[in-house]
């Protein structure tokens, strides 16, 4: 039996890495100086390649980094920003409420002063137009104020006279007046008034009877009420000589002050554009003023010519009544129906006709204020009732009756103004409506 055997040649070398069991076999065969040998004999490139790669890995994730780092600092800068800025928004908000009400109670305490200089400033808005087209026919500004205000001086004299002594008349007799009054409606409180006898004979029997008193009437000397008349009338005469001395003075040199303010711009076109806002603000106010003053003037003459056909005393006094109180809306036209009730009273014997003065007044008044002075003025002009009743309220509350006459004028100057700057465009709005339908925004 032939066997056959293998001859292994000891000289022959294992194949490395070419057996069936793999690399990893092959590898943990090889010697450590083998093993240091293949790692040097990598090539240099694939080293170089795969630094390059974790180089540009590790600088994109630095800059990655520096772009988060940076968007977070961003975003906390913008933070900070809008902090600091509504922080801003509130400090100056809060400074000009305090500014207002230091201005509001400067006014209260100075009314004395300040009521006839926004008299005069008032004028001198309504007038400021005639003397600028005086000034273009070559005619100075100090000639034309002073013919403007030598037409006031008449007609102040006009209303002294015609107007003012009426006036301080019917105050001086008040007293006479209110017990002739009560006389003159006894008949009617007789008629009417039988639950009030009936509660005055019920309070009789629980006290007892009463006792008639003694009526003591304590008449006030003639030479004191002509001294009160004589110093009321001065004060107004004072007050008359002030408010036209100082219109004089604005209607002469109100450029001039203008000019002075425009000197402190540096270029040229903010002065321009300066002048165009100043001169589009006099204009409406001076067109608002005037158009309200002659619409009052024209209703003043009207309730003057009806109660001179209705046989009431000093029609020219009701007519001045008019003309006042007109500037007061719904309130003046009530308190004249009222005051001229009272005086149809006590200046005929037929309390029918006595309601026909009062009735006259308050449709002359009805009108004025639903139909013409709407369709003049038109929808632009239209205030915010409660701004209007809250004008009323301050103003007469800070400077009387004639804080309540200047109330609606203040508040549609102070809309006017409003409107010519576009910062305070929502004060405007929030006055009255701004603009005409269909008018460019």
């Amino acid at each position: 039996m032939n066997t056959s055997s293998k001859v292994v040649d000891p000289t022959s070398k294992p194949l490395a890495g070419r057996t069936a069991s793999g690399s990893d076999d092959s590898d943990s065969q090889l010697s450590p100086v083998e093993k240091l040998s293949s790692h040097v004999d990598t090539p240099a490139s694939e080293i170089t390649g795969n630094q390059k790669e974790e180089s540009a890995t590790v600088r994109t994730s630095s800059q990655s980094a520096k772009s988060d780092a940076a968007e977070s600092d961003e975003s906390q800068s913008r933070k900070t920003l809008r902090r600091f800025v509504r922080f801003e928004q509130r400090e100056s908000v809060a400074l000009m409420i305090l500014a207002g009400l230091a201005v509001l109670y400067t006014l209260f305490l100075t009314r004395a002063i300040a009521l006839p200089i926004t008299f005069a400033l008032l004028i001198a808005f309504t007038l400021r137009p005639i003397v600028r087209a005086m000034k273009r026919r070559n005619i100075p500004n100090t000639v034309g104020a002073l013919f403007i205000v030598f037409i006031l001086v008449l007609f102040s004299l006009v209303t002294i006279f015609r107007v003012l002594e009426p006036a301080q008349q019917w105050s001086a007799d008040a007293p006479q007046n209110i017990k002739l009054l009560k006389e003159k409606l006894q008949p009617l409180r007789e008629k009417f008034g039988g639950i009030s006898k009936s509660s005055e004979v019920i309070q009789d029997a629980t006290n007892g009877g009463t006792v008639e008193p003694i009526s003591v009437q304590i008449k006030q000397s003639s030479l004191s009420s002509n001294l009160a008349i004589m110093s009321t009338t001065g004060n107004i005469i004072g007050s008359m000589v002030l408010v036209l001395t100082l219109t004089f003075f604005f209607l002469a040199y109100g450029d001039d002050l203008t000019n002075s303010a425009l000197h402190l711009m540096s270029t040229y076109s903010e002065k321009k554009r300066a002048v165009e806002l100043i001169h589009g603000v006099e204009r409406g106010i001076a067109s608002y003023l005037l158009t309200v003053t002659v619409i009052n003037f024209l209703l003043g003459v009207a309730v003057a010519s009806s109660m001179f056909v209705c046989g009431v005393p000093n029609p020219m006094l009701w007519g001045f009544m008019a003309f006042s109180f007109n500037y007061i809306p719904i309130l003046g036209a009530l308190a004249g129906g009222a005051i001229l009730l009272a005086v149809s009273f006590l200046a005929f014997d037929s309390l029918l006709y006595a309601f026909v003065p009062p009735m006259v007044f308050l449709t002359l008044t009805t009108l004025e204020g639903n139909f013409i002075t709407p369709s003049i003025l038109g929808r632009r002009m239209k205030l915010n009732p409660i701004l209007v009743f809250l004008a009323l309220i301050f103003w007469g509350w800070a400077w009387g009756l004639g804080g309540a006459i200047l109330a609606v004028p203040l508040l549609a100057i102070t809309k006017i103004a409003c409107e010519g700057f576009e910062r305070t465009l929502p004060i405007a709005i929030m006055i009255g409506d701004t603009r005409e339908r269909g008018d460019p925004e």
